[in-house]
C-alpha cells in the first residue's frame, strides 16, 4: 500500500516505513509493487522508479513520465510508462522494451492495471480496452467485442482461469475466449468498479463508487453461465469504505495480504478486511402487520373483520426488525387473489389498495436480513368483501326471472301483433288482385292498337337505315371523286408535258434524212466525199441522236409518272370499296417516303404554280399505318396548300416537316405562306361541306380528318389569321389502336344506326 507521506512496506507479519529520508527524498510515492523475492518498487513524486530490499535502496531508474502499472512473469518485472505508453522490462540493471513481433506497440492509449495469468500471459487493463500479450503477440477485447465500455480500470486472473475485469460500466468475465458482462441492473449496487480481490473462502471482495462489495464466486459465475437470473451482493457503505470522491490522489489498487486479509486504499490510510473473522446473521427477522386500515379506520378485530360490500379503500402498516444492519432488512409482499407476484416494498412500510372487487384475498408479507436469510412464514391476514345486494346470487335469480316473464309476455304480444297484420295483408292482396284483372281487360283492348304502332315503327326504322346507308354511300363516292381528282390533276399535267413534246420533237428531221439518202443511194460515196451536204449531214445526225435520246428519256419519265398515277387512282377506288368492309391493309413504312410520294404526285402543279418547296425531315421510326389513307390525306392537305398560295404575296413556300411528338407518335406539318384562315373557321373548317373557295365542294378535308382519326391520329388547323398562311399538322401513332373491324364502319353509319334505335 502507499500513502502521500511515504510508503508503508506490510509483510503479512512486520510493516516497515518509508518516509522522507535519503532513501526517498520526495515523500510523495504514486505507486508501489511487491516482487516475488522481496524487493519493492516504488514511483516517488518526481517520477523515479526507486527499488528497494531490506531498507536499502538498490537502483534509481530516473524517468520523464509516470509508471503506470507492474506485474512480473518468470522472466522478471514488467511496468508501464508514458502515454501512449511503453511496455518495459526490469532486465540487467535496466528497463528495455518488450518486443512486440510486428514492431508496433497495442494501442493501450493508457495502461490501469496489469497481471500475469497461469500460462504466462499478460494482461492489460487500459482505456482502450482489455490486452492478453503472449510471446510478442497481443489480442485486444473493447466494445466490438462486447465491452459496454473501453475504459477498464482492473484486471485479475481466478483460480481456474477466468479473467475478471472492472470497469466504469461494470464487470467483465472472459472464460475460454468468451465475454460476459455484469452491471447494476444484473444485482451488482454500483456499476463503478475499481478493483476486485477474491479471498479464501469462495467470496470477491469488490471496490466500488457507492463502497465495498461482497459477492460470492459461485454466484457471479453461475449469472454468466446464465445459471442464476440475479447477482446476490452485499454492500458496505459505511463511513469506513472507499467513496468515489475521496478517490483523487488514489490508483485503481487492492490485494490480499499472505493472511489472507483484503486491503484496499482510503483517503485516512487503508481499509483492511479479515474474511475469516466476517461473522454470517443466519436469524431471519420477525415480520408482523401492525395496523390495518380499512377507509381511514384502524380495523379492530382482525379475526372477525367487519368489511362492508362498498370499502373504498385498504392499507396495511408492517414493519420487520434486525439489530444487524437495519438498513438492510428487505421487505416483500403479496395480495393473494390480485397480485400473482411478490412486490419489493423497498423502505416503504405500507401497502395500498383502492376498490377491491368482490371476493376473498390473503395479504402475506415477508422479510430478510442483510444476509439474504428470508423469514418465508412471515404474517397474513384473510379478508372477504362481500358483494353488493346487485351482484349476488338471490337478486340476479330474481331478475332473470322477471326477465323471462317479460320475453314471454312481449312474445305473445308479437304474435297477435303479426296475426293481425297478416289479416290485413290478406285484404289488401284480394283488392290488389281484383285491381290487376282489370287491368288485364284494359291491356287486352289496347292490345291491338299497340301491334298497329310496332308495326309503323319497323317500316319507319328501315326508311330511316335505307337513308343513312344511301347518306354514307354519297360520303364515300363524294371522298372518291376528289381524291380521284386530285391525282387526275396530275396526270392532266403529265399528258400536257407529253403532248408538248411530241408537237416538238424533232423525229421529223428522220423523214428529211431519209429522203435525201434516197436520192444518192447509188452514188453515196461521191455524196459523203464530194458535196458539202454529205459532211453535214453527219454532223445533223449526232445532233438529231441527241434530242431524240432527251426526248425518249423525258417521254419515259412522264409515263412512268402517269402510270404511278394511274396506280394511285386504282388503289384510290379499291381502298374507298373497302370502307365498308374492313380496314385496309396496314404496313411498316417509312414516314419521309411516304411524303415524298404525295408531294411527287403533285410536282408538276407546283411547278405550275411556282411554288417553292422547303423540306424539313427529321429522323423518326418506321410506323405502321394504312399506306394509301395516309398518301390521301397528304394530298388532300397539299393540294388545298396549292390553292392558299394563288394569293400569296411575294414568293410561294411550302414547307413540309416530319418530327416526333411523343415516344409513340410522329407529327407531319405542311405549313404555307398564303390566304390564311380566319379564327371563326378554324372550328368549322374539318367540317362536311365546308369550303371558302368558289369551285370547292368541303369533302377534302373533311375525309382526311376522318381517315387520321381511323388510325389513331388527328388532322390539326393552325393559323394567325387571314394573310398570315396556314399549318396543317397530321399526327399519327407509331403502332395502329387495337380495333375490332366492326368499328371501323364510317361515322354516318354509326349515327344512322343511333338515329334508328333512337326511333
Amino acid at each position: 500500500m502507499t500513502t502521500v507521506t511515504g510508503a508503508t512496506y506490510y509483510n503479512g507479519k512486520t510493516a516497515t516505513n518509508y518516509t522522507s529520508n535519503a532513501l526517498l527524498p520526495n515523500p510523495y510515492v504514486k505507486l508501489g509493487f511487491g516482487a516475488r523475492n522481496g524487493d519493492l518498487y516504488l514511483v516517488d513524486g518526481d517520477k523515479n522508479i526507486n527499488v528497494l530490499s531490506n531498507g536499502k535502496l538498490l537502483r534509481r531508474y530516473p524517468s520523464q513520465a509516470w509508471a503506470s502499472a507492474f506485474t512480473e512473469d518468470d522472466e522478471g518485472v514488467l511496468l508501464s510508462m508514458g502515454s501512449p505508453p511503453q511496455l518495459l522490462r526490469v532486465k540487467d540493471g535496466g528497463l528495455h522494451p518488450y518486443e512486440f513481433k510486428d514492431g508496433q506497440t497495442p494501442a493501450f492509449y493508457w495502461i490501469n492495471k496489469m497481471c500475469v495469468a497461469h500460462d504466462g500471459a499478460i494482461w492489460v487493463a487500459s482505456v482502450n480496452g482489455i490486452f492478453r500479450v503472449k510471446d510478442g503477440l497481443s489480442q485486444q477485447w473493447s466494445m466490438t467485442e462486447g465491452l459496454l465500455s473501453k475504459r477498464v480500470h482492473w484486471v485479475s486472473e481466478d483460480e481456474d482461469g477466468s479473467i475478471w475485469a472492472g470497469l466504469a460500466t461494470g464487470m467483465a468475465r472472459i472464460k475460454n475466449g468468451r465475454l460476459n458482462t455484469i452491471t447494476e441492473a444484473n444485482g451488482l449496487k454500483d456499476d463503478r468498479i475499481y478493483a476486485i480481490v477474491p479471498d479464501d473462502f469462495g467470496s470477491f471482495w469488490i471496490s466500488s463508487g457507492r463502497g465495498i462489495m461482497r459477492a460470492t464466486r459461485q454466484n457471479l459465475n453461475d449469472y454468466a453461465d446464465g445459471k442464476a437470473p440475479r447477482v446476490q451482493c452485499d454492500l458496505f457503505d459505511g463511513l469506513e469504505s472507499i467513496k468515489f470522491n475521496d478517490r483523487t490522489d488514489q490508483e485503481f489498487s487492492g490485494c490480499k495480504t499472505v493472511d489472507g486479509r483484503i486491503w484496499f486504499p482510503n483517503p485516512q490510510g487503508a481499509v483492511m478486511i479479515d474474511p475469516g473473522g466476517y461473522v454470517t446473521n443466519a436469524l431471519a427477522p420477525p415480520v408482523s402487520i401492525r395496523e390495518i386500515l380499512v377507509d381511514g379506520k384502524e380495523l379492530k378485530d382482525r379475526n372477525h373483520p367487519n368489511l362492508g360490500s362498498r370499502t373504498e379503500r385498504i392499507e396495511f402498516l408492517f414493519s420487520a426488525l434486525s439489530f444487524i444492519s437495519p438498513r438492510k432488512v428487505q421487505i416483500r409482499y403479496q395480495l393473494e387473489g390480485l397480485e400473482a407476484d411478490w412486490v419489493d416494498a423497498g423502505a416503504a412500510r405500507s401497502a395500498v389498495y383502492n376498490k377491491l372487487r368482490p371476493g376473498s384475498y390473503v395479504f402475506r408479507v415477508q422479510a430478510c436480513n442483510a444476509e439474504g436469510v428470508w423469514n418465508t412464514a412471515g404474517d397474513t391476514f384473510s379478508m372477504v368483501l362481500p358483494p353488493p345486494y346487485y351482484e349476488t346470487a338471490w337478486f340476479i335469480s330474481v331478475c332473470g326471472l322477471a326477465g323471462t316473464l317479460f320475453l314471454f309476455g312481449a312474445f305473445r304480444w308479437k304474435v297477435r301483433h303479426m296475426e293481425s297484420r297478416q289479416r290485413k295483408l290478406q285484404s289488401e292482396n284480394d283488392k290488389l288482385e281484383a285491381r290487376v284483372l282489370k287491368r288485364t281487360h284494359e291491356l287486352a283492348a289496347a292490345n291491338s292498337s299497340l301491334h298497329a304502332e310496332i308495326d309503323k315503327r319497323e317500316q319507319l326504322h328501315r326508311q330511316l337505315m335505307v337513308a343513312s346507308r344511301q347518306a354514307g354511300m354519297a360520303e364515300v363516292a363524294t371522298g372518291v371523286l376528289h381524291n380521284v381528282g386530285n391525282v387526275l390533276n396530275s396526270v392532266n399535267t403529265s399528258a400536257g408535258v407529253l403532248s408538248e413534246h411530241l408537237r416538238t420533237s424533232k423525229v421529223s428531221g428522220v423523214a428529211r434524212v431519209s429522203e435525201m439518202l434516197e436520192e444518192h443511194k447509188n452514188d453515196l460515196g461521191n455524196f459523203f466525199t464530194q458535196e458539202d451536204r454529205g459532211p453535214r449531214l453527219i454532223d445533223y445526225l449526232k445532233m438529231l441522236s441527241l434530242h431524240l435520246a432527251e426526248d425518249q428519256a423525258l417521254v419515259l419519265k412522264e409515263l412512268h409518272e402517269l402510270t404511278r398515277n394511274i396506280d394511285h387512282i386504282k388503289e384510290i377506288v379499291a381502298m374507298q370499296q373497302n370502307y365498308a368492309k374492313a380496314a385496309g391493309v396496314v404496313e411498316k413504312l417509312s414516314v419521309p417516303l411516304l411524303v415524298e410520294d404525295a408531294l411527287r404526285m403533285h410536282t408538276a402543279a407546283l411547278a405550275r404554280h411556282a411554288v417553292r418547296v422547303v423540306k424539313q425531315f427529321e429522323d423518326v421510326p418506321e410506323i405502321e399505318v394504312d399506306k394509301h389513307k395516309v398518301i390521301q390525306i397528304l394530298i388532300n392537305v397539299v393540294s388545298n396548300a396549292k390553292y392558299a398560295l394563288d394569293e400569296a404575296a411575294g414568293e410561294k413556300v411550302l414547307t413540309v416537316g416530319i418530327n416526333r411528338e411523343s415516344d409513340d407518335r410522329i407529327r407531319i406539318f405542311i405549313r404555307d405562306n398564303g390566304m390564311g384562315i380566319a379564327p371563326e373557321n378554324l372550328t368549322r373548317i374539318f367540317a362536311h361541306g365546308f369550303t371558302t373557295r368558289k369551285t370547292g365542294h368541303g369533302f377534302g378535308l373533311h375525309t382526311g380528318a376522318l381517315a387520321a382519326k381511323e388510325m389513331g391520329g388527328a388532322l390539326i388547323v393552325e393559323s394567325e389569321g387571314p394573310g398570315k398562311g396556314a399549318t396543317f399538322i397530321l399526327e399519327l401513332p407509331l403502332r395502329p389502336p387495337q380495333r375490332h373491324a366492326a368499328d371501323m364502319v364510317s361515322k354516318k353509319d354509326r349515327e344512322s344506326d343511333n338515329l334508328v334505335k333512337a326511333g
